[in-house]
């Protein structure tokens, strides 16, 4: 065909163009196109015009809005203000350690969202589609991103349709517009020009971005692409969608607003006090300043931040991508997850397990045999799957088409058979595409001199209606398909069913010659085309599974005991839904299962009372996702949803935790707080494990912090109402808090779980960072080591010794000291210290012996004596700073076997 001379200046395309009023000579003089396609000079010219062809993404943070995000934390703007205050008092030396914390945390923060956000970058050009078109009148195969505007596309069945198109030459196609429309009801399309008012749903000679055709096969141009497609302008939507706090951040909110009222009352009540007591201003200011120092625990916004960190990191290897650091902790209150059939607890690859013969009963091998040979090249022959990355392994990844049929290609190229060579020794002349209404997609091949076939592929009971004859293999003949034989069939279909098996029969008939077209639209002779629906040669049955993944039963078992609710939703029939739900553990009955048709008709409020009971969904639309996700949330649940479309956005977004597959679309990725790079259902249960380790941690930590930042409160207020010198100063405090405390509380962040965590209820939505429990530690602890640290100054200050440096450095050594002791009992509220793995946070007891040192140093280094006011102790001295170390351990140990000796 000759190629029509293009105009590199096409008129710009509004988004506004009713391309569905326009017959196709009108389309192409608009696009400056023809029938044949572009050249690849004009593709070039227009892509730097119209740009790639790719969906418009929310915008990625930049440097700046990562960095942002870090210091807007309520912990880091407590910090900052200290900061602030120790510099307008001219104590530099505590403002810059202050400071450093501040900068620990924002420098830590912001790396690990800064590689999350170019991880999520990474993901987002894994997944490479392609499209075949029509450049310089030759068809070629390219990546969807490099069309523009009046290429001409050929679509297939199984195609994902790679912009807007306007349909020009269309044999029964049908296309699943449920990623657009929300409609799970494929439409029918044509190529004849329609009314300027059709609404979108019912512009029928239009192709849109996204949706999957299901049967047939078109050609079409392209009228739109990127984000001036259908799909492109939702995108834009949903990409503008703000979201909102996690509830880890309200904790974290509502813990620093409280710790700040405290620290404020504290401070105030010791300022007036100090007046009262005939004290100056300035002095008692400086001291209320001390003590405010004193309650900010530096090291915790640090810590806090590197929890989340490594919670991330530990998600990450077990195959999920969190997006940002203060959703991983959310995953820990999850009590419902709605996930999607396919892709996480199925593979989402069909493939061939079974082929039944007149002469066989058999599950498919690499070492087929000859009758599940000839069955599957008729597979490969009336199938239109093709490869589209020629691979030394080839996967299901790398082909194209219906689910199906990729599945018939597959098992063929995997047992030897050549595709390519097939196909030319029986080249085909025509075709009857597979229609959801008569169910079976038929072939014309040339085969001899004499005849030419056709090949029959679709539901058993429309190619046994067909068929006559069954082909036995045994002896090489055909055989009467006679009502024994025909009930045979039917029995093996219905079991096989009954298994969870998408079944196909498979036949074939020989023609005359003369026969060249099979398709309605381009039969000639009418006569020997009377008995074209007759007399085919059953050759046998195939059995389809979608394989369910490893360990998924022992997945759901664990979200039970978790507390976990684990609803399945399918498109599938309740029939074959019933039978994956058995395999995976869940025990359904009539009224466990509800389908899409009927979650339909009911309202909100008859859903939301029914909702508790239903663990199956069947023949759903992605639009009731948002409708179920909703309904439970009306409950106050967590839930946890999958999706990988473009119309599951919404769901994904209104979901507490929105589950995206590593195969989702972009838009849906965007929308999500959770991708799934491995598409598998047990590792939404591991970063619910790790989400609650996470938040165990973050217990612990808070704990930990608060009980030393609260016993330095006490030491100070009790040494100023007994008049005392300041027991420990100011700098001591500091070194205390962000040096001695952190590294243990650091290396907290690393400890695994010690206790299996998935054995727990879920973490209650607003439930305190702090329980009962951890209220009164933090209470035992601190008024323990206070009294203890009050009692050390009191006998070195007034006793034989009678020398306050001495007496401040035993009280900054005793402080310090016992916290790395104590850490050992803090991380584990649940059993005894010798209990515990001791060796199993490697982490923790580099970072006490670094601590150690660390207090040490600050004794002994005449730089840090001068700062810190200290000077050296001896072994006895030593010697009594580890006896109380030791007894403020027992003291917590006891406080925990009350609290566990009542524990329900």
């Amino acid at each position: 065909m000759k190629v029509k001379k293009q105009n590199s200046n096409p008129q710009e395309i509004q988004p506004e163009t009713k391309w569905w009023v326009f017959n196709l000579q009108t389309i192409l003089n608009k696009l400056y196109s023809s029938e044949s396609g572009l050249s690849e000079n004009e593709v070039e010219k227009r892509r730097l015009k119209f740009g790639l062809n790719i969906l418009p993404r929310k915008k990625q943070e930049g440097l700046l809005d990562i960095l942002w995000n870090q210091i807007k934390s309520s912990m880091v703007i407590v910090l900052v203000i200290a900061v602030l205050i120790s510099f307008i008092l001219g104590d530099t030396i505590n403002g810059f350690v202050i400071l450093l914390a501040v900068l620990i945390n924002i420098v830590v923060g912001f790396s690990q969202e800064f590689k999350t956000s170019r991880a999520l970058e990474a993901l987002q050009k894994i997944v490479v589609n392609y499209t075949k078109v029509l450049r310089d009148g030759e068809e070629k195969l390219i990546e969807t991103m490099n069309l523009v505007p009046g290429d001409i596309v050929i679509l297939s069945a199984g195609d994902k349709v790679p912009a807007d198109i306007r349909l020009f030459k269309v044999n029964d196609l049908k296309i699943n517009e449920a990623v657009l429309t929300g409609e799970s009801k494929a439409r029918n399309k044509t190529n004849r020009v329609l009314g300027e008012k059709t609404i979108l749903a019912e512009r029928i000679n239009m192709a849109f971005m996204g949706t999957i055709v299901i049967q047939g096969n078109a050609r079409g141009v392209v009228v739109e692409t990127g984000k001036q497609t259908a799909i492109g302008k939702i995108a834009q939507l949903v990409a503008g969608i703000k979201s909102v706090k996690t509830p880890l951040q309200k904790k974290l909110d509502r813990f620093a607003i409280f710790l700040t009222k405290v620290i404020l009352v504290v401070a105030f009540m010791i300022l007036i006090t100090g007046l009262f007591l005939g004290h100056s201003f300035r002095e008692m200011f400086v001291t209320s300043v001390a003590v405010a120092v004193a309650a900010i625990p530096e090291g915790l916004a640090v810590t806090v931040t590197v929890v989340l960190a490594v919670g991330m990191q530990r998600i990450l290897k077990k195959k999920s991508l969190v997006k940002r650091l203060l959703s991983a902790e959310i995953l820990g209150s999850t009590n419902v997850i709605c996930a999607d059939k396919t892709g996480t607890i199925t593979q989402g690859k069909m493939q061939v397990v079974k082929i039944i013969t007149e002469d066989s009963d058999m599950d498919l091998t690499e070492q087929a045999a000859e009758e599940q040979l000839f069955s599957l090249r008729i597979g490969m022959l009336c199938n239109n799957a093709y490869v589209a990355e020629k691979k030394d392994k080839l996967s299901i990844d790398h082909l194209v088409g219906n689910l199906t049929e990729k599945a018939l290609l597959l098992a063929g190229l995997n047992v030897g058979i050549d595709k390519q060579i097939l196909e030319k020794e029986y080249l085909r002349l025509d075709e009857v595409p597979f229609n959801s209404q008569h169910k079976f997609m038929m072939t014309l091949h040339k085969f001899d001199k004499e005849h030419n076939i056709v090949y029959l592929k679709g539901a058993p009971e429309k190619v046994l209606l067909f068929s006559n004859y069954v082909y036995s293999h045994r002896i090489k003949k055909h055989l009467e398909l006679n009502s024994y034989r025909r009930e045979k069939f039917v029995k093996l279909y219905d079991e096989m069913s009954k298994q969870g098996l998408r079944v196909l029969a498979l036949g074939y008939k020989k023609v005359p010659v003369k026969i060249k077209s099979i398709s309605d639209n381009n039969i000639t002779d009418r006569q020997a085309m009377s008995d074209l629906y007759t007399n085919f040669v059953l050759v046998g049955l195939v059995g389809i599974k979608d394989p369910i993944r490893d360990n998924v039963a022992e997945t759901i078992s664990i979200t039970k005991s978790a507390g976990i609710k684990t609803v399945m939703i399918t498109g599938d029939n309740k029939f074959t839904a019933k039978v994956i739900a058995k395999e995976i553990g869940l025990k359904v009955e009539e009224k466990n299962i509800l389908q899409g048709e009927e979650l339909a008709k009911m309202s909100d409020e008859e859903f939301k009372e029914k909702v508790n009971n239903i663990k199956l969904y069947a023949r759903t639309t992605p639009e009731d996702k948002l409708k179920i996700v909703s309904a439970w949330q009306d409950k106050n649940m967590v839930v946890a949803m999958t999706g990988d479309g473009i119309n599951d956005a919404p769901a994904l977004k209104q979901a507490d935790i929105g589950v995206a597959l590593g195969t989702s679309t972009d838009v849906a990725k965007e929308s999500s707080d959770l991708i799934l790079l491995n598409n598998n259902f047990k590792t939404i249960v591991e970063a619910v494990r790790q989400g609650r380790i996470i938040f165990a941690n973050i217990k612990k930590i808070i704990l930990y912090f608060l009980s030393d930042s609260m016993a330095e409160v006490t030491i100070i207020l009790v040494g100023l109402l007994l008049k005392w010198p300041l027991p420990i100063l100011a700098s001591q405090i500091i070194w205390v808090n962000l040096i001695d405390d952190t590294f243990p509380a650091l290396a907290l962040t690393q400890d695994p779980s010690s206790y299996d965590v998935m054995k727990d209820k879920p973490i209650k939505k607003d439930e305190n960072i702090l329980n009962l429990e951890s209220k009164v530690l933090v209470g035992v602890i601190s008024l323990t080591t206070a009294l203890f640290v009050l009692f050390t100054f009191w006998l070195f200050w007034q006793g034989r010794e009678m020398n306050l440096d001495l007496a401040r450095t035993m009280s900054f050594a005793v402080l310090g000291v016992s916290s790395l002791f104590y850490v050992f009992s803090v991380r584990n509220l649940k059993k005894p210290i010798w209990k515990t793995k001791f060796f199993n946070n490697k982490f923790l007891i580099a970072s006490v012996i670094l601590g150690l040192f660390l207090q040490a140093l600050a004794i002994y280094s005449p730089f840090l004596q001068n700062i810190f006011h200290t000077i050296p102790l001896n072994f006895w001295q030593w010697f009594y700073i580890v006896i109380v170390g030791v007894l403020v351990i027992l003291v917590i140990e006891f406080i925990k076997w009350v609290f566990n000796k009542f524990r329900p």
